[in-house]
């Protein structure tokens, strides 16, 4: 338990903190695997609402950002160790990758992003007769 000082101190450092709007940017942490016809991004980013996510591709890199913020309150706090969260992470496509062909899901805390490949770059299947 801290001291009556420490337990002040901290406080109004807490008190700072939630007044300056407490804000920190996090690279989510991802799993990307390649299927026959595609590259899959997962992302991790929990607690965030669907409408506060964006993907984008813009001059062949695709970013993936979404925001958490805490509920307002309607008192003082005593303790905060939650803040206001930005996710973002960007990847630079390749050229055998078809930016008109991504498909985004999201689905408890995890945003997967799917990109197509080109025809050219799929892999092609000889028959053997």
């Amino acid at each position: 338990m801290l001291s009556g000082f420490q337990n002040n101190v901290a406080r109004e450092y807490d008190r700072q903190l939630a007044s300056n709007g407490r804000k920190i940017t996090i690279k989510p942490s991802v799993d990307i695997y390649e299927t026959g016809d595609s590259i899959v991004v997962l992302a991790e980013m929990p607690g965030i609402m669907k409408e506060n996510l964006n993907v984008k591709v813009e001059d062949g890199v695709l970013h993936i950002s979404g925001q958490r913020e805490n509920p307002k309150i309607d008192g003082e706090y005593l303790m905060r160790e939650t803040d206001d969260v930005f996710f973002h992470r960007a990847f630079e496509l390749e050229e055998d990758l078809n930016p008109e062909k991504i498909v985004a899901e999201y689905n408890h805390g995890i945003l997967k992003v799917t990109i197509g490949k080109k025809e050219k770059a799929k892999p092609k299947v000889i028959q053997i007769n």
